[in-house]
């Protein structure tokens, strides 16, 4: 996953209007567990393409998510990445 940030965190640098790359990181953050951080990248590729579908329902991925681990902390929001 650290590889996969890095490159495309490069790519965004070249590139930083590119909403599928954004919404790819928000997947590698939500893998990770960070999910304030994916939600923002999520966010960030549907404030650059609103019509990206994967970006929505990825987002609502995380914000569901991040509102079981705020109910059951970080134990409901690894197990339903399993």
């Amino acid at each position: 996953y650290d590889e996969a940030l890095v490159s495309y965190q490069a790519c965004l640098n070249i590139k930083e209007d590119y909403a599928i790359a954004h919404n790819n990181v928000g997947l590698l953050f939500t893998a990770r567990g960070r999910l304030d951080d994916a939600a923002a990248s999520l966010s960030k590729a549907l404030s650059l393409d609103p019509g990206l579908d994967c970006a929505k329902s990825n987002l609502i991925k995380v914000k569901e998510l991040q509102r079981r681990a705020g109910q059951g902390g970080a134990e409901a929001a690894s197990e339903s990445q399993q």
